[in-house]
């Protein structure tokens, strides 16, 4: 699946190949960051961090198992998989942890 991301070296949007789609279930926090109820594309997955384009519209890592504002903890929820690859990349990736699956 594609998606867009905006990218800062060219300032322009380019498309990405996405391996999934996630919904973020929890507190909204920064004004560039995750929204709750929001879906995200998801396009890498890397030593237990979800690489998502977030409310920024740029590329971030996220944890797996509980993704959070960085200067405030308290501020976190959890992914539920709205689309996987045909591979079930997320599902496998994200089973039993504290998401939905």
């Amino acid at each position: 699946m594609k998606a867009k991301k905006y990218d800062t070296e060219t300032n322009s949007y380019i498309e990405v190949e996405a391996i999934g789609k996630v919904k973020y279930v929890g507190k909204s926090f920064g004004i560039e960051e995750l929204t709750d109820g929001k879906e995200y594309y998801v396009t890498v997955i890397e030593n237990g961090m979800l690489k998502i384009i977030d409310d920024s519209e740029e590329e971030y890592l996220y944890s797996i198992t509980k993704p959070a504002c960085l200067t405030d903890l308290s501020l976190c929820g959890k992914w539920e998989i709205v689309e996987d690859n045909k591979n079930k990349d997320l599902e496998k990736n994200m089973k039993g942890e504290n998401n939905e699956v």
